[in-house]
């Protein structure tokens, strides 16, 4: 199976919910967060299958400790949002140097309920276009 590199724009800084912590790592229910939710899209697949790359700002040093959870599990880059690039795009612009050959971008904001296999309907879809 082909490796897939998982982009997760979370520069972003939560000013709207008035929270003290990044808002990825709000809690949705005992002991999972936002972000637990795109994890989750790949929790039957290890490090060989899938790579994820979280674009942060500064001040997310939460998110970093947060996500040692996975660290045996996971390769799990880090790399800061260029200030220059505004938004989700610039975001997405600011890892453009991580990308692999096959890559997703999953908001870690947002929830995603998929029945089936995420990871090799993500890649066919990729094969595809």
């Amino acid at each position: 199976m082909k490796k897939l590199k998982v982009i997760i724009p979370a520069a972003g800084s939560a000013s709207r919910l008035g929270i003290p912590y990044s808002k990825e790592i709000m809690r949705i229910e005992d002991g999972k967060s936002l972000i637990d939710n795109v994890f989750d899209l790949f929790s039957d697949y290890q490090r060989q299958h899938v790579e994820f790359v979280v674009v942060i700002n500064e001040n997310k040093s939460d998110i970093i400790k947060y996500l040692a959870n996975y660290k045996n599990k996971y390769n799990i880059s880090f790399c800061y949002q260029n200030p220059d690039f505004k938004e989700y795009t610039g975001a997405i612009k600011s890892a453009s140097h991580l990308f692999g050959d096959y890559n997703v971008v999953l908001f870690p904001d947002s929830l995603i309920k998929f029945n089936g296999d995420f990871l090799p309907t993500v890649i066919d879809a990729l094969d595809k276009s």
